[in-house]
């Protein structure tokens, strides 16, 4: 039963109980109707009255919200207050995940579950594509808007970074197109209209590596000359050197070098700068030591591989190569090629500048010729005195064989003596270690001058022979001989001087050798045996003693001359001091002296220096004598 109120002021003040009994707080005249409540879902709060929903018990007004999608305090709003991670009035425990960039549940992850093809932790619905090689938004392309010019290529490239389309404005260029001649990469490799490069094509023809005129290094620069006979490009080769160094040559155009032309790379591109060098590209990364070190020139495939392609050439420099303050080592311009620029010999210091008050070199254009290189084999060069480098026969202390031309470079042109010479002992006779002799006597002089002097050399001698131009007896003479010491074939050469000093055409004299099968031992003899005296004093100090002063040194004369050998071969010497206070000043002589260390004498006595010495003599067939022993008996006396 149901109390209803026509004044809704008195209904406030009642309570109504549900089983229909009123009970009446108010005692004023208002009219009361009578009613029926049912409650349904048995929460205590009746349809009519304010539950929204009398058939489900949990709710009802004043019920706590819980996260159910439903109105559980008959508010007329479903689950206010509770947590809505994404502000879609759907709170967090009855929310669904969505493909949105937000977190929509409430778990603190954002699109967990859905694919993410890149795995960077952003959901491809709502991930940007990238340029890495990825399909970012698992749309099934890869890099898509990154091919403007639709050549199927990137200005990303590949996953790893490679295969990058270099001009995305051009669909003719892209990493593996033909490589066309057109001044352009067409093939994205670095390097441009490169063709089938070879070793040599490049190479370094000059090097500043220790400027003088603007610091180091800011005033080195590198040479490089076209060799392959064709037009290239230097764009993408590669500098490096032994330190790990290395510049990719990347200019913003294409860098033209002719057959036979020059290419000149400075570190600084400023003249006023580097030394006053007009450089065609200016490197960086790579400096030039002064003392040691290396420079290559590489064609590197940097975009596909990453590897090297081709060393084109290489120079390394130590303290054999002229590196000079203030001079660049220059190339000598007969041997511009990849071989001969690995020799020191063949590089020299520059010895003109450029251009008014710049170091020495020539930048950009050929290399004079090496003053230091023997150009023409004489064993001499322009910088060592060689008065014409080109002709072998004019050279200093050359032979004066024209009377027109200055053959010795000594500034006057004549014509020495014209050498004459010949075996002057019978063939029979030449044998090892028997003397043989060669007479020059025949020689003249074209201008009638006097023949003053000669000069005898060996230019031939067997294996194992070690006879020297100074083994050569009176070889400033016209008459000389020598001693073989081996068999077989020796020949010899001799000039004549005239009194001007001038050296003329040489003669040669041929000597065949023979050997010898039988030999004398040789016989030593040292001398007989040699006796002195001296006097010092002894001085009487008190006591019974003195002090007694001892002799002084005393040099003799040792001679071997009357050794022997019955083959009258020549013979070597070694003297020895066998015991004694002796010292010899020259013990392979033949002649020699030893000093012999003064006694100290005994009062009103003598003192007694004695030394033994030996002598042992060498034929030229190598036998040896016995010892031959003589003595010296020094006395120091008491005056």
């Amino acid at each position: 039963m149901r109390l209803a109120f026509k004044t809704p002021l008195l209904a406030l003040a009642l309570l109504v109980a549900c089983d229909g009994e009123p009970v009446d707080t108010d005692t004023g005249p208002e009219e009361r109707v009578w009613a029926t409540c049912t409650d349904e879902d048995g929460d205590g709060i009746c349809l009519e009255d304010l539950d929204c929903d009398d058939t489900n018990p949990e709710v009802y007004p004043g019920r706590r919200e819980i996260c159910n999608g439903e109105d559980d305090n008959c508010n007329e709003t479903i689950d206010e207050g509770l947590p809505d991670s994404d502000q879609d009035s759907i709170c967090d425990a009855e929310d669904v995940e969505e493909c949105d960039g937000v977190d929509n549940d409430g778990d603190q992850l954002v699109d967990e579950d859905f694919p993410d093809e890149d795995g960077d932790g952003i959901a491809d619905c709502v991930d940007v594509e990238q340029c890495d090689g990825i399909d970012n938004d698992g749309d099934g392309d890869i890099d898509e808007g990154y091919d403007l010019d639709g050549d199927g290529a990137t200005t990303c490239g590949d996953v790893d970074g490679l295969n990058v389309d270099c001009d995305d404005d051009n669909s003719a260029v892209y990493p593996g197109a033909n490589e066309i001649s057109d001044s352009a990469d067409n093939d994205c490799d670095g390097l441009v209209d490169e063709g089938s490069w070879a070793e040599g094509d490049i190479i370094i023809t000059e090097l500043m590596i220790n400027p003088d005129s603007v610091g180091d290094p800011s005033g080195e620069w590198i040479e490089l000359f076209n060799a392959s006979g064709q037009s290239v490009y230097l764009n993408g080769l590669q500098l490096r050197d032994q330190n790990g160094q290395s510049h990719t040559i990347s200019p913003e155009g294409a860098l033209a070098l002719g057959p036979d032309e020059y290419a000149v790379l400075a570190i600084n591109g400023r003249a006023d700068q580097n030394g006053r060098v007009e450089a065609d590209y200016v490197y960086s990364g790579i400096s030039l030591a002064n003392q040691t070190d290396d420079l290559q020139v590489w064609v590197v495939d940097k975009t596909r591989t990453g590897e090297e392609a081709l060393m084109l050439d290489k120079v390394s420099w130590n303290a054999d190569y002229p590196v000079r303050p203030g001079a660049a080592m220059a190339l000598e311009p007969e041997f511009l090629s990849p071989v001969s620029n690995d020799e020191a010999v063949y590089w020299c210091p520059a010895d003109f500048e450029w251009t008014l008050g710049s170091d020495l070199g020539s930048p950009g254009a050929a290399n004079p010729t090496c003053s230091t290189y023997d150009h023409d084999g004489d064993g001499f060069s322009a910088a060592g005195g060689d008065c014409d480098d080109d002709n072998a026969d004019i050279y200093p202390n050359a032979p004066e064989v024209d009377s027109t031309v200055d053959n010795d470079c000594d500034g006057v042109a004549e014509a020495g003596p014209i050498a004459s010479a010949e075996l002057a002992t019978d063939v029979s006779e030449t044998a090892v270690c028997g003397v043989s002799y060669m007479d020059a006597s025949e020689t003249r002089d074209p201008d009638g001058d006097e023949v003053v002097a000669f000069e005898w050399t060996v230019k031939v001698k067997p294996s194992g022979s070690t006879l020297e131009d100074s083994d050569i007896r009176n070889n400033t003479r016209d008459f000389a001989s020598f001693e073989a010491d081996v068999s077989g074939s020796y020949e010899f050469e001799v000039y004549g001087f005239d009194d001007g000093g001038a050296r003329g055409a040489p003669a040669t004299v041929s000597v065949s050798i023979d050997s010898r099968t039988d030999n004398e031992f040789p016989v030593a003899d040292a001398g007989a045996n040699q006796v002195a005296s001296e006097e010092s004093t002894c001085t009487s100090i008190g006591g019974g003693k003195y002090n007694c002063v001892s002799c002084k040194n005393m040099t003799f004369k040792l001679d071997g001359g009357r050794s022997s050998d019955l083959d009258g071969d020549s013979l070597d010497y070694l003297w020895t001091v066998t015991s004694g206070p002796g010292t010899i000043v020259d013990r392979t002589s033949e002649e020699t002296s030893i000093t012999v260390s003064g006694a100290t004498p005994t009062p009103g006595g003598r003192g007694v220096s004695t030394v033994f010495v030996d002598l042992t003599v060498t034929d030229c067939m190598g036998d040896t004598s016995s010892a031959d022993t003589m003595a010296i008996v020094y006395t120091c006396l008491d005056d």
